[in-house]
């Protein structure tokens, strides 16, 4: 980013913001040059990307996995910048683990076998519904969206699926 002591008024920038997308935008009106100043409501940067900490324990405020790693890959790019040399992203397995008070767990996983396992050990009709999401989160993937040509049709076929 650029020194804030050298910028004139013509690039100089304000985002207001400390979210993901506040901060993406800052990245890349930094890369192009701005002095950045990102102003949040917040203690700190992240938005629903960040987390609270109550009484010793950390509670995630939005996504707790990254599932589309080439977003974060294009944006390191357009900054000039290499991703994979920046940040040690690394699978987890599972990704998450959902505790009840009575005991019972749920381990959300990439994995399509123990994803079904899991939702037949807890519930087995609930099993239509996991391929039926899988399909339809596939469909309505950005990914999906930005690599595949696709038709209005295409939409509300999904959206007549929900």
């Amino acid at each position: 980013m650029t020194n804030p002591d050298q910028s004139t008024q013509d690039n100089r920038a304000v985002v207001i913001g400390a979210g993901l997308g506040g901060l993406a935008a800052a990245m890349r009106l930094g890369a192009k040059g701005y002095a950045v100043t990102v102003l949040d409501k917040l203690e700190r940067v992240g938005g629903r990307g960040s987390s609270i900490t109550r009484d010793g324990h950390r509670f995630d405020l939005g996504p707790t996995i990254v599932t589309m790693p080439k977003v974060f890959e294009s944006l390191w790019a357009a900054c000039g910048r290499d991703f994979h040399a920046d940040v040690d992203l690394r699978p987890l397995e599972p990704f998450y683990e959902i505790r009840w008070p009575d005991g019972s767990y749920f381990r959300a996983s990439g994995d399509d076998e123990k994803m079904q396992s899991e939702v037949e050990r807890l519930n087995p009709a609930d099993l239509p519904g996991l391929t039926c999401k899988n399909s339809i989160t596939l469909k309505m993937s950005w990914l999906y969206f930005i690599h595949n040509p696709f038709l209005i049709s295409d939409v509300l076929a999904i959206i007549v699926l929900i």
